[in-house]
């Protein structure tokens, strides 16, 4: 039989946001792996699934990189400015046994919990997955180098992994998974004690400046950080306190579009960290609906979640809805996703020229093909949900774009939330 390669999609997901002086850019990409022959579920139904292997005891980019197998050579001659990591592999073998059965993709929760069981604090990895009839990878790295030339992508980390597929005419199902590491991050412990204190050290990239760090707990309290300068990098030391449950620990940093978020680390206190996820199978965007449409759907599960905090809902605004949907369309028609457009300037500067007043304002962004996978990442992020909770905020304005690649479709979503400037009174005669 000759060789053969099969194409499916797989999902892609980023999300920034800024709140007042602070913005955060995360692509959560969660996990979910199958047990033997265990299929999973049509879209919709819950499932259950548990990862194969031991997980990793720390969270770091320290040491990743694989120095044996049979495809590194072959990745290194196509590549040469890419590094083979552990911990993406480790990650891609998981989410290959899942497409094994689901020809769709791994859903949004299951490939951030992949990345996270094997070690990684990567954020807005791309997914290539390829069906082959052959062991070797050179398919593999034809789709990897095709998704990098279309998308102008600067990858320098790649995870491969495979799993045997009975679907006839292949053999191997296969997932690149491809990340621009933005930092160099020291070992940091996936579960301590409750009061532990926990050191995170790291070293930014050379675009990368003014690091932060934000710690999620598990009552969704958020506490923010300035890290010291040290030894060439910085460190942050945290008090994780004695809530049981996941830590969500995020690095954040300013970068050429804006704030991002270059890291996340969660740290489970008083608890090991869960070896199978429970969640819902993917969720497919219906092809009736429209970037309007989007915005609806996402302004009823903001104010849901702020009515189930006792908050008051956020009114919609139409100037700022305006202001939303301009930078949406400047992110699509202009290749660039971040707070600060290279033509429009930074949210200050995008409202002041809309004529937008405002006494406080932010903003969120996201890219998905799911609404639901977008606004479930944006709450999953400390500085996402910082915005979407906040009692400081009385208006909102959601703006969407379309984005077609290879034939699938994702939506830009700009989530620019205010309190506007008070009308002056007119002066008394």
């Amino acid at each position: 039989m000759g060789y053969r390669i099969g194409r499916s999609g797989s999902p892609t997901h980023r999300a920034l946001v800024t709140a007042a002086a602070l913005v955060v850019v995360v692509m959560p990409t969660p996990a979910w792996a199958l047990l033997g022959d265990e299929i999973p579920p049509s879209a919709g139904s819950r499932v259950r699934a548990f990862l194969l292997g031991e997980p990793a005891r720390t969270t770091s980019t320290a040491g990743d990189e694989l120095a044996v197998g049979p495809e590194i050579a072959e990745a290194r001659s196509r590549f040469p400015g890419m590094k083979l990591s552990r911990s993406l592999s480790r990650a891609a073998r998981q989410c290959a046994r899942f497409v094994v059965d689901e020809p769709g993709g791994p859903p949004y929760d299951f490939v951030e919990f992949a990345l996270r069981w094997a070690g990684s604090a990567d954020l807005s990895p791309w997914l290539a997955t390829v069906r082959t009839t052959e062991d070797d990878v050179a398919g593999v790295l034809d789709e990897v180098a095709r998704k990098r030339a279309e998308r102008r992508d600067h990858a320098d980390w790649l995870g491969l992994g495979r799993a045997a597929t009975s679907q006839a005419p292949f053999r191997w199902v296969w997932v690149a998974i491809m990340v621009e590491r933005r930092l160099a991050l020291d070992p940091v412990p996936r579960a301590v004690p409750p009061g532990e204190t926990v050191t995170v050290v790291f070293r930014l990239g050379n675009s990368l400046h003014a690091p932060r760090l934000l710690h999620l707990d598990p009552t969704g309290g958020i506490t923010r950080v300035t890290p010291k300068a040290a030894d060439n990098g910085f460190a942050a030391d945290l008090t994780l306190g004695v809530e049981t449950g996941e830590h969500r620990i995020e690095i954040l940093a300013d970068g050429r579009f804006g704030p991002e978020v270059v890291a996340l680390a969660p740290v489970w206190v008083g608890r090991d960290p869960p070896s199978s996820w429970v969640g819902p199978a993917r969720d497919p965007a219906p092809e009736s609906i429209t970037a309007d449409g989007v915005a609806v759907r996402l302004l009823e599960l903001i104010n849901a979640e702020r009515r189930g905090h006792s908050l008051a809902p956020l009114h919609l605004d139409s100037a700022l809805v305006e202001a939303a949907r301009r930078h949406s369309q400047d992110m699509a028609t202009n290749g660039f996703f971040g707070h600060k457009s290279p033509r429009l300037g930074a949210l200050g500067e995008r409202l002041d020229a809309a004529g937008i007043r405002v006494l406080v304002a932010a903003e969120n962004l996201s890219c998905s093909e799911s609404v639901r996978e977008a606004h479930d990442a944006i709450m999953g992020s400390p500085a996402h949900r910082a915005n979407v909770l906040s009692p400081d905020f009385t208006h909102v304005g959601i703006g969407v774009a379309a984005e077609n690649r290879e034939g699938v479709r994702s939506w830009l979503i700009t989530e620019d939330f205010m309190t506007p400037m008070p009308m002056a009174e007119p002066p008394k005669r």
